[in-house]
């Protein structure tokens, strides 16, 4: 009796596990099919594994401004300590997007996040990086760059005149000297020493 007992025991284990292959090997050959279906039956919303969904927006834009007057743009050049605005769009609306997530990247591992409308105030010369992200989503459309190159304001001045203005005012003479004998100083050196 006791010997009947282990014989049926193993046989259905035997039973059981051969179905267990065959069910495995038939899912895997038609997971495919499993999840198209799923998706079409049951109407499921792609999601990503770890959490994050497709994203549901065509594009989302990433835009700068010198001032509220400046139209919103994509790339500027501004010079060293003007600001600049910030702010992002969904779809080229007009309207701040409510779900996006703003971060400004600098020389010198300058970083820090914005609101919409925020104004950055640069204070070193390179190239700033406008980065938006909409929360919670990933793929194409749901996150864009927009950059600001930060320079140094130029002086109005032309020193390369200088001289023809001296020539010109009769204050330079032909041996390097001005009018009484000192010397002139131009941007670079000192002539007639």
């Amino acid at each position: 009796m006791l010997w009947g007992n282990k014989t049926i025991t193993f046989s259905l284990r035997t039973a059981y596990g051969l179905i267990g292959q065959m069910i495995y090997y038939l899912a895997m050959k038609y997971l495919w099919l499993i999840i198209i279906l799923g998706f079409v039956v049951l109407g499921f919303k792609p999601v990503r594994v770890w959490g994050a969904e497709i994203c549901q927006y065509g594009s989302t834009q990433a835009r700068v401004q010198k001032d509220t007057s400046d139209p919103w743009s994509q790339e500027k050049t501004i010079n060293l300590w003007e600001g600049f605005n910030v702010g992002s769009f969904h779809n080229q609306s007009s309207q701040f997007a409510n779900d996006t997530v703003l971060r400004v990247d600098g020389p010198d591992g300058f970083f820090s996040n914005y609101h919409n409308g925020d104004t950055v105030h640069p204070s070193k010369v390179g190239r700033y990086v406008l980065s938006v992200m909409t929360v919670g989503t990933e793929g194409e459309g749901c996150s864009e760059k927009a950059n600001v190159n930060v320079v140094k304001k130029r002086n109005k001045r032309n020193y390369s005149d200088i001289n023809s203005v001296y020539r010109r005012n009769d204050w330079w003479n032909s041996d390097g000297r001005g009018r009484y004998g000192e010397g002139i100083y131009t941007r670079n050196s000192w002539w007639g020493m």
